[in-house]
């Protein structure tokens, strides 16, 4: 690993010290992140305890609520025995200008009654009380017992209702709690808070003005998280309107929590104060674990800058092409293990450098071979009176191992090669064009003679040079075939070779006629096979390529698929054919790239 030099050394602890302040901005973000949740948490804790103690705040208003209806409901029965004896009545009726006030400790009530009892002379007798008030009772109480929260005209009322027969008389009391400021004081001495009577809806005795709404949901929980209510906390009690009997539900008070008197309340027991200490514990707790986190933070922080410096200057010294340059690794952590990577990292870049040097040199080679290849196939066709040919060699590589060649013999005669190596790539392509200039050079000598070999014996000679020269477990396919178009007669010798597709009008005929691949056995032998074709007669002579090329789901486009696009162009000229084949094989691979070269040789007579 090469070490950094003086400069760079200097220029490393500079941008160190420079960006030092990015490790103090990180643990500040790490601080307040952390913080910030804990804040967060303490927040909603004390929101949620508030919002605790203001249910519990009203749940006391309410159960002492409760409680005075109770005792409002146990007075008129003490009251319905009471009006059922003989004698005067007490309380006296109160005097005309003189309201009845209540006395200091206790809340404003009233009790009226009605009492019908029977006389001796089977008269019927009617007392009330306090004398000659009325009891008026509404339509819509017809129970014999009632007590609840009521409101009316004058305002809210704990009232109790009850009527039955007493000493033989039939008796109705109603007695009556005012809902009032003396209320509310007995409810704050009961519940150790301050309670206050909510102001009456407009027309209930409140003057005309603005009338507010509830408070928000943003205004409670801020008044929660501060533990002080403003207004206090509205306490809405289910009553009855007492004229109609509808149910309704009103705030008669409002109440302000006091913290004081919970923890004093729970003070009293020693489990709820043991809760409390341990909540407190835990508390300093989460104070110790961030202070920690704090030290922490700070710490990798400084660590991550200085490692994202040398990160930064490696990765501009291997941008730059210096794929030599190394980082120091003092730590095995994850931030030395990416130093690692990194260098490892270069040290791919350079053999990957020096590879694709190496595979851009090899296809520009194989473009060279390619191109010698292509200039190996005839480039123009020999031209026969009444005889059209085309031929066509797509690789699936760079280079084939493939060929076609077809070879002007004379006396208007031609010679039609379609061959396969066995194998792809340079290897094949380097005997196919070994194959290829030993049947020229064949040919060429016989015609030099006068003597044109016949397919097969030109084929078995092919043979014997092949296992000569050729490495082995390689072979070649071939098929060879002679046409005379004076005569229309066509000569062939299949090599272990596709055998060729001959269509005479409806007539369909395929070529295997022949021996076994060139340069597997030098002893091998072929044998001629010969056919007069008539006019409008087709040869195709192909590689594996045509009738192996699958679909995606697997189906081969076979033979079959040869015969059918032959027969859909059957007028049409050999060329056509040929694209016609290429394009039908293209559209049956889904398009894909092909796994084989795909050759063609076609003639029409």
């Amino acid at each position: 690993m090469d070490a950094p030099s003086s400069p760079a050394r200097a220029e490393t602890g500079f941008r160190v010290r420079w960006h030092g302040r990015i490790g103090w901005q990180l643990g500040i973000i790490f601080l307040l992140g952390g913080g910030v949740a804990v804040l967060a948490a303490l927040a909603f804790a004390q929101i949620a305890a508030n919002m605790l103690l203001v249910r519990t705040a009203v749940n006391s208003v309410e159960r002492q609520v409760n409680l005075m209806v109770e005792m409002t409901a146990d007075r008129a029965e003490l009251f319905a025995r009471f009006a059922a004896q003989p004698g005067p009545r007490r309380p006296e009726p109160p005097q005309p200008g003189r309201p009845e006030r209540p006395q200091r400790g206790r809340l404003a009530s009233g009790v009226r009654s009605r009492a019908r009892c029977p006389q001796p002379d089977g008269s019927l007798v009617e007392r009330t009380m306090p004398p000659g008030m009325p009891l008026e009772v509404p339509a819509w109480l017809t129970a014999e017992r009632f007590s609840g929260v009521v409101f009316d005209e004058s305002g809210a009322w704990v009232r109790a209702y009850s009527r039955g027969e007493h000493n033989g008389c039939q008796v109705e009391v109603i007695t009556q709690n005012a809902m009032d400021e003396r209320a509310a004081e007995l409810i704050s001495q009961a519940s150790e808070m301050r309670v206050e009577v909510a102001r009456a809806p407009r027309g209930e005795g409140r003057p005309a003005g603005p009338r507010r709404g509830p408070p928000s949901l943003p205004s409670i929980a801020w008044s929660n998280l501060l533990g002080h209510m403003p207004s206090g906390m509205p306490t809405a009690v289910p009553g009855i309107q007492w004229t109609t009997g509808e149910p309704t539900r009103r705030p008669l008070f409002r109440v302000w929590p006091d913290a004081g008197a919970m923890w004093r309340q729970l003070s009293q027991y020693g489990r709820q104060q043991r809760w409390v200490w341990g909540l407190g514990m835990i508390a300093l707790a989460f104070l110790l674990v961030e202070i920690l986190a704090a030290w922490l933070s700070i710490r990798l922080a400084r660590r991550v800058v200085r490692a994202v410096n040398l990160l930064t200057r490696a990765a501009g010294e291997i941008g730059s092409g210096n794929l030599r340059h190394r980082i120091p690794v003092k730590r095995h952590d994850q931030l030395g293990r990416l130093g690692q990577a990194l260098n490892q990292m270069a040290e791919s870049l350079s053999r990957l450098n020096q590879e694709t040097r190496e595979r851009q040199r090899m296809e520009d080679e194989l473009r060279v071979a390619r191109q010698v290849q292509e200039s190996l196939l005839p480039g123009r066709l020999p031209q026969l009176e009444q005889t059209d040919l085309a031929a066509a060699c797509l690789p699936a590589y760079n280079v084939s191992g493939d060929v076609y060649d077809v070879i002007a013999l004379g006396d208007k005669r031609v010679g039609l090669l379609c061959a396969d190596v066995s194998g792809k790539g340079v290897p094949a392509a380097l005997l196919m064009s070994n194959v290829q200039a030993m049947i020229r050079f064949f040919v060429g000598s016989s015609n030099a003679n006068g003597h044109a070999p016949a397919p097969a014996a030109l084929v078995q000679r092919l043979n014997q040079e092949v296992c000569r020269h050729s490495p082995a477990n390689t072979f070649v396919t071939l098929f060879w075939a002679e046409y005379d178009a004076g005569r229309r007669l066509l000569r062939w010798a299949n090599a272990g070779h596709c055998p060729a597709l001959l269509l005479c009008g409806s007539e369909e005929a395929w070529l295997a006629e022949g021996g076994i691949p060139v340069g597997i056995l030098p002893t091998a032998e072929y044998t001629d096979q010969e056919r007069i074709l008539p006019a409008g007669a087709t040869l195709v002579a192909y590689s594996d390529g045509v009738t192996e090329a699958e679909r995606p789901d697997g189906e081969a486009f076979g033979e079959a698929g040869l015969v059918r696009v032959c027969r859909a162009h059957t007028d049409a000229a050999a060329e056509e054919l040929v694209g016609g084949i290429v394009q039908s094989v293209r559209s049956w691979t889904g398009g894909a790239d092909p796994s084989d070269d795909l050759t063609l040789v076609v003639m029409r007579t």
